[in-house]
C-alpha cells in the first residue's frame, strides 16, 4: 500500500517576500481506533480474543500514564521508550523557581525503538500516491 501525500505552496516564514515553495505532507489513509487495532492484532495469529487484547491494551495505557506521572521512563523493547518532558518559564533565581508557577506544560515523549529506526533509511522503501490536500477536498465537498 502506498503512502498518500499532497503538495501545497507555502510561504517562507522567515522571509515573506521570498517566492512560495511546494511542500509535501502525508495524508491519513485510514484511522484505527482501539477496537479496530485489537481486531487487527487478533488477525495476526493471536491466541487471545479481541476482548482480551483490548483489555490488556487499555490496562497498558492506564499503567503507562500512572508510571509516567510518577516520573518513570517506560521501555517497551523494539517499540521504544516513553518519558515526560516539560517547558518552563524562567525565574529570577533557582530559589524563586516554583514548579507550579514556572512549569507551563508537561507531555509524554516517545523515542522510537529498533522496529521504527529504518523509517530514516530514505524514501526508497516507500511507495507514494499523490492525493488532494485536505483544503482541496473540503472545497470540492462544498461545491457538491
Amino acid at each position: 500500500m502506498a503512502l498518500k501525500y499532497s503538495v501545497s505552496l507555502r510561504p517562507n516564514p522567515t522571509d515573506e517576500s521570498a517566492p512560495k515553495k511546494a511542500y509535501g505532507a502525508l495524508q491519513e489513509t485510514d484511522h484505527y481506533d482501539i477496537d479496530r487495532l485489537c481486531e487487527h492484532i487478533v488477525k495476526h495469529g493471536s491466541i487471545w480474543t479481541e476482548d482480551i487484547v483490548q483489555g490488556v491494551t487499555l490496562k497498558l495505557v492506564a499503567c503507562m500514564s500512572e508510571l509516567l506521572k510518577e516520573g518513570n521512563t517506560i521501555e517497551l523493547g523494539n517499540f521504544g521508550n516513553f518519558h515526560l518532558t516539560c517547558t518552563s518559564k524562567g525565574a529570577d533565581s533557582v530559589d524563586k523557581f516554583d514548579p507550579h508557577a514556572n512549569i507551563k506544560r508537561i507531555w509524554p515523549v516517545w523515542t522510537r525503538g529498533n522496529a521504527f529506526k529504518n523509517f530514516n533509511n530514505g524514501t526508497n522503501q516507500f511507495k507514494f500516491e499523490k492525493v488532494d490536500t485536505r483544503k482541496e477536498v473540503a472545497l470540492a465537498k462544498k461545491r457538491k
